[in-house]
């Protein structure tokens, strides 16, 4: 995990409502998103997708703590993001999936 991309610890002062049609939580800071859960009431729709797209443009890292299928992490890595992790002084090593802000 030498390319791993090390996401600095951040806590929200809130968390987010997330959009119709997923389920989940996520947060945002000044310099990053944290999504640690979201999955999709209903696969293939691209809500989820519509969502990141949003999100992504907004020119922040992206982290995804926890990964909880196999189809969210194809779509992650389909769409460039790597191996990540963060080391939470409260819950200590946090690997999952993360994306730079393109510039």
């Amino acid at each position: 995990m030498a390319d791993a991309i090390k996401v600095p610890e951040e806590h929200p002062s809130k968390y987010l409502d997330i959009p119709k049609g997923l389920s989940g939580y996520w947060w945002e800071t000044e310099t990053q998103i944290c999504i640690p859960f979201v999955e999709s009431h209903r696969e293939g729709e691209g809500n989820f997708s519509k969502w990141l797209t949003e999100l992504e443009a907004k020119g922040k890292l992206i982290f995804f703590p926890t990964i909880v299928s196999a189809r969210l992490d194809a779509i992650l890595r389909s769409r460039d993001y790597k191996d990540a992790f963060v080391i939470d002084n409260y819950l200590g090593y946090i690997d999952g999936l993360a994306k730079r802000p393109v510039c």
